[in-house]
C-alpha cells in the first residue's frame, strides 16, 4: 500500500508574508526615532534599510527564500545620508530601531503621509 502523502501548506508559512505594521516612534524637535520587532534570530547581516528624504525601506530576511520589507512614507523630509539602524534586544525581543535627523526642525503631528 503506497498511500501517497500530499504536502500540507503549513500556515506558519502564509503569516510570514504578511507585513507586520506594529511600529512605534519618538521624536524631539530635531530627529526622530522608529521601532519595531524582528524576530529573534535576525543578525544585522539579514537586514537592509534605504533611506531617500521621504522614504525609509527596511527589508529582513526571514529566511533563505522570505524577506520581510516595511516601508515608510514619511510626511515630511529627513536628512537620509546621516540615518542610522541598529537591532537592539529588549525584554527578551529583538528590536529593530531607524534614527534619522529632521531636515527641518519641529514636530510632525504624523509619521507618515495618510
Amino acid at each position: 500500500g503506497g498511500e501517497n502523502h500530499g504536502r500540507p501548506s503549513n500556515p506558519q508559512e502564509e503569516q510570514e508574508m504578511q507585513p507586520c505594521d506594529d511600529f512605534g516612534w519618538r521624536q524631539t524637535e530635531s530627529d526622530l526615532e522608529i521601532y519595531f520587532n524582528v524576530s529573534s534570530n535576525t543578525k544585522s547581516r539579514d537586514c537592509t534599510v534605504l533611506f531617500t528624504p521621504m522614504q525609509i525601506s527596511a527589508y529582513i530576511r526571514t529566511n533563505p527564500n522570505r524577506t520581510r520589507e516595511i516601508e515608510f512614507n514619511l510626511i515630511k523630509a529627513i536628512e537620509a545620508d546621516m540615518a542610522t539602524w541598529t537591532l537592539n534586544i529588549e525584554d527578551d525581543r529583538k528590536v529593530m530601531s531607524i534614527h534619522a535627523d529632521k531636515m527641518f526642525p519641529g514636530r510632525w503631528t504624523l509619521l507618515e503621509k495618510t
